[in-house]
Parts: C-alpha cells; structure tokens; sequence
C-alpha cells in the first residue's frame, strides 16, 4: 500500500514539475511573440492616412485638428484624410439624442468612415465654423479624457444659427503621437439659437 501511494505522489510530484515547466517556460514563448510584435500603433494599420506631426503631438493640438478640419465653406471640400489621420481606423462617434420628446437617450454610433460620409453631406449644406472654448484634461500614463465645450456658428439664409457641444474626447498617447479613439458628444441643451 505504502508503495502504491508512493507512487501516487510521484505521479502527483511528476505532474506539478511539468506544470511549473511550462510556466517558467512561457516568459520565453511570450518574448518570443513580442519580438514579432509591432513597434507602433501606426505600424498596425500601415495603409492608414498619415497624420501631421503638428496635429498630434498635444491633446490641445488634436483637438484644434479636429475643429479644424470641420471648418469651412460649404463649398469648400474638408481634408478627410486628415481628419481620418487623427483616429484610429476603428475608432468611434457617439452622438447622444433624443428622438420625439421622449427623454431617453438614443446614441448614434458612426465609425471614422461613416462619420466622414455624414459630415461631407451635411457641411456642403452651409458654411460653418466649429472651435473648441473649453477643454478639461484627465491623463493616466496612455490614457486621456479631455472634455470639450464647443461652438458652433452656420451661417444659414437668414443670419448665423449657433450651438454648443459637450464632446468627450478619449484619446491614447502613443510614444510619438496622441490617437483619437472615441468621441461622444451631446448639444448643450437650450443653447441652440439665431443671432
């Protein structure tokens, strides 16, 4: 009997060997695989529109890109490349809103490419200008919130219409640039007005 469950535990000692094996084993397997990896979040999406080092080198930066980019004539076409060039190609536009009076919230979701077929429409429409008046900044060691308050002023045939927006901005600090990941925005309510 003593012999069997000698070798129960040897058996057992046996299995627990193997099993530290692999775990030490594995730093090695993983080493390995990072070796391979990319060096950049750039490098991951190669074919990816180029930013300018000027627009992303600062969360103020960024967030003047952007608002940049979707100022202007309406006869004027915007630069989508930059504005694809701020983002991650599978970042995200959440606009929050509410449809017929009724007081739930209904997000609209858009990728980058959507977003940008959206906006081309609706900024052939009027002339517009869009500026950011306020930006409150969070930043972990990748991770940034910025909060922006916006306005917005479309010039329509009877003078200027004019808005403000709230937008959360979450971006991520590369080591060489700033990436737009999401940006969900909701109209400041009772701001939308004719001047």
């Amino acid at each position: 009997m003593a012999t069997r469950t000698g070798r129960i535990h040897g058996f057992v000692m046996a299995l627990v060997t193997l099993a530290l094996f692999a775990c030490c084993a594995a730093p090695s397997v993983a080493q390995t695989a990072h070796s391979s990896t990319p060096a950049s979040i750039s490098s991951l999406w190669p074919t990816w529109s180029k930013a300018r080092p000027d627009d992303v080198q600062s969360v103020q930066s960024i967030i003047n890109a952007y608002f940049d980019v979707l100022s202007g004539s309406a006869t004027t076409e915007r630069d989508w490349d930059r504005f694809k060039s701020l983002s991650l190609p599978d970042g995200r536009f959440v606009s929050l809103k509410t449809w017929n009076n009724d007081p739930h919230l209904i997000p609209d979701i858009a990728s980058v490419q959507q977003m940008v077929e959206r906006l081309r429409i609706n900024l052939r429409k009027a002339d517009s200008e869009e500026r950011p008046i306020d930006i409150q900044v969070t930043t972990s060691r990748s991770l940034v919130h910025a909060f922006v308050t916006s306005e917005t002023h479309v010039h329509v045939s009877n003078g200027v219409r004019s808005a403000r927006f709230v937008e959360s901005f979450e971006l991520v600090k590369d080591a060489d640039r700033y990436w737009i990941v999401e940006i969900s925005s909701e109209m400041i309510p009772d701001s939308y007005r004719s001047q």
